[in-house]
């Protein structure tokens, strides 16, 4: 074979000069015949990165990633594939560097692997490569422990270690990226053409292979030259060659060619890096694409996967053969022995709602609503009063973007409000968030989806219904949330205030005693407001009670009202709304009281107890305010300012008060009327947050005017 210093080749020259990328790959393609012969691609590429990593000395080893092979590891198949590796070696370190054709030697690799698919060939090729890696690293790497290797470096002769740590930085970053390389074909191999075939990505990924190989096989080449001429490149430039002095005469046969032939043609070192980077960046964009190849297949595969078990989710919910033992299984899709639920203190199986009335109960994983606080004190107390209930409440936390912990049990607050959860957020994919939006309507307000056995939906959203009258409507069917708003239609409205489990508060008051309730945030007007009152009260004997119910708001904004409740609490101002404790829940069962009737289609501004519950929600909005009441009568629902000002002003209108005190607060209407004549207030603004639920039609609860709709933008991420 003549030598390249007699055809006057050069292993880098010919990079510049090469066919079309079209050509060159229908002639891989045509080369290329894989026959049913496997490989394990991925041990061989951990042994070939461990060695990669091991034979480099340390300090340099940069990116080389350290890999481990595994002690179980099956490597019987390496004896078969030893052929093959050695003549790869033998071709790239000998043929190549004799003749310096980077194609010719790149095809005729291509001819040794035609019966191997695109991953064995790279990964084949590139065990031969660092066998001749290694080689040239074990004298750098052991001179200091072995005299073979210093023997070995004092014939080849290195350059020094900062010099070589420089060169080696490029040709570390094609390594690299050959390797990167190899990991996306083999994670292409693992697609499913029968699937896949059709997509246009999956077809882009198949048509860039052949090239991606072929750059990838002649990138190896070039690491191996540049390998083969670094002692040269130094020599070229040192001193002793720079004086005429003479040369290390110490080399092999084949070092001289090739330094000789190096000499024939001089490089620098700069062109050299400049063509292997040229090279590694042409790989990279290669990866670069098929990255975004590989992606988008992946990408269709999990859409089909949702889609397909989406499908068959709603395929059980619709059955009629269904029940909620099979509706559970495909929503929730469990493991071998894994336990599904949480109860609070542990993880248990499905098992536990055998038998049982479920609710599953929907929101945002951090959703820490008032609402939740809300049905967790009236579900509690529905179990403490009906211990032996069937009822039993499943939570679906629903996360959205970002990264979070796969145990729902971290999540906290289960073992305080009492009832079930899915054990892990690994249950809950795309298909299931995608479920309950179409199927249970959630968006992203909580709600209770209410099931019977058969697994039937009875009510889309029983949350409300189960705040405001938790014990004589279950299992709060849409119908019984219907009946119960028929029922009460009209009646005993300052009743329907107090929750079921604490009547006993109304009750306490008796049917001659006149009653205020009273809310807002400003502690000078509820001190001024509640000593005029009692005044009044003692002065006139008149049996009066007050209870303070506090102000709506976040429950951020609850932690605010902490110390007017310690205030009031501690002047002795007023009772509280069920204790100081949950005055707030006052305004969440009032909004429940209006979100339950939109639910069931029966909102009727007609209706004198929406009246008042919108009423109060708009006072609530503007300050302070007071609904004066006896028995199971409301006269009137005042605003603050106006109603402190019509106490003040009691000498004046005294006399309207019949003697047995039973109509004061018709006489204080009348006062308060004239008191609000050329009042300087605006009219009314209802503020309802969930626009999901929002009535199509208000009138305002002071002028009976139909109320305009309009839009704000406000921020709640508390």
């Amino acid at each position: 074979m003549a030598s390249p210093m007699e055809t006057g080749g050069n292993p880098t020259e010919k990079l510049m000069i090469e066919p079309s990328d079209h050509k060159i790959s229908e002639k891989v393609q045509q080369i290329h015949s894989p026959d049913d012969r496997e490989i394990d691609t991925q041990l061989i590429l951990r042994i070939i990165e461990d060695i990669l990593h091991s034979a480099t000395p340390v300090g340099m080893q940069g990116a080389m990633p350290e890999k481990t092979i595994p002690a179980d590891a099956d490597t019987s198949m390496l004896d078969a594939l030893s052929y093959v590796v050695n003549e790869i070696y033998f071709e790239m370190t000998h043929e190549f560097l004799s003749n310096g054709d980077e194609h010719a030697t790149t095809l005729s690799l291509l001819e040794i692997l035609s019966n191997y698919s695109w991953d064995a060939k790279l990964v084949l090729l590139l065990a031969a490569f660092v066998l001749y890696y290694a080689e040239f690293w074990f004298p750098v790497k052991n001179q200091s422990s072995s005299k073979l290797a210093q023997k070995m470096d004092f014939l080849r002769k290195v350059p020094e270690t900062d010099v070589l740590k420089e060169r080696l930085g490029v040709l570390t970053d094609l390594i690299m990226a050959i390797l990167d390389l190899v990991q996306f074909i083999i994670l292409f191999r693992k697609l499913p053409p029968e699937t896949l075939g059709k997509v246009p990505a999956f077809s882009a990924f198949s048509n860039a292979v052949p090239i991606a190989v072929y750059r990838a096989i002649r990138g190896v080449l070039i690491c191996v030259a540049y390998i083969a001429h670094l002692p040269a490149i130094d020599n070229e430039h040192s001193p002793s060659s720079a004086q005429g002095g003479e040369k290390n005469v110490s080399t092999s046969k084949t070092d001289k060619i090739e330094i000789a032939h190096f000499r024939h043609t001089p490089s620098s070192a700069e062109d050299w890096n400049g063509r292997v980077s040229t090279l590694t960046d042409n790989i990279r964009k290669t990866n670069e694409h098929l990255q975004e190849q590989l992606t988008s297949c992946e990408n269709y595969l999990e859409d089909k996967r949702q889609n397909d078990a989406y499908d068959k989710l709603v395929g059980t919910f619709e059955s009629d053969g269904g029940t909620l033992d099979k509706f559970l299984n495909a929503l929730l899709i469990v493991k071998e022995n894994e336990l599904p639920l949480f109860d609070g203190k542990q993880k248990v199986n499905f098992d536990c709602l055998k038998n049982r009335i479920v609710f599953f109960l929907i929101s945002g994983l951090h959703d820490d609503s008032m609402e939740l606080d809300a049905l967790s004190l009236t579900y509690n107390k529905f179990k403490e009063i009906y211990s032996d209930t069937d009822l039993e409440i499943v939570w679906i936390p629903i996360l959205e973007g970002g990264s979070e912990t796969k145990d729902i049990i971290m999540s906290g607050r289960l073992d305080e409000r009492g009832w079930l959860s899915v054990s892990s957020l690994e249950l809950i994919d795309q298909r299931v968030i995608r479920f309950v939006r179409e199927k249970f309507q959630y968006e992203k307000s909580p709600i209770l989806v209410a099931m019977d056995d058969q697994g039937k939906v009875v009510n889309p959203n029983a949350l409300h219904i189960m705040i405001v009258s938790p014990f004589y409507w279950y299992p709060y069917t849409t119908m019984d949330e219907k009946t119960y708003w028929q029922w009460i239609k009209g009646s005993l409205i300052l009743y329907r205030l107090m929750p079921s489990w604490d009547f006993s508060t109304y009750y306490s008051m008796g049917q001659d005693e006149q009653i205020i309730v009273y809310g807002g945030g400003d502690v000078e007007w509820i001190r001024n407001f509640t000593t005029k009152a009692r005044q009044i009260a003692e002065a006139n004997k008149i049996k009066l009670e007050m209870l303070y119910v506090g102000k709506s708001g976040k429950t951020s904004e609850q932690e605010k009202m902490k110390t007017l409740l310690d205030t009031i609490e501690k002047e002795n101002l007023s009772k509280f709304y069920l204790g100081k404790e949950f005055v707030w829940f006052f305004w969440v069962r009032l909004q429940s009281m209006l979100f339950s009737k939109i639910n069931v289609q029966l909102h009727d501004d007609h209706d004198p107890l929406m009246q008042l519950v919108e009423k109060l929600m708009i006072y609530d909005r503007i300050g302070t305010w007071a609904l004066f009441g006896k028995g199971q009568d409301i006269g009137l629902t005042a605003r603050g300012p106006e109603a402190l000002k019509t106490l003040e002003n009691f000498e004046a209108w005294k006399q309207d008060v019949g003697t047995d005190h039973l109509h004061f607060h018709d006489a204080f209407q009348k006062q308060y009327n004239q008191q609000i004549i050329g009042a300087d207030h605006p009219c009314c603004t209802l503020d309802i947050h969930d626009t999901s639920r929002t009535p199509k039609n208000v009138l305002c609860p002071e002028c009976s005017r139909s109320m305009e709709q309009q839009s704000i933008f406000s921020c709640s991420h508390d």
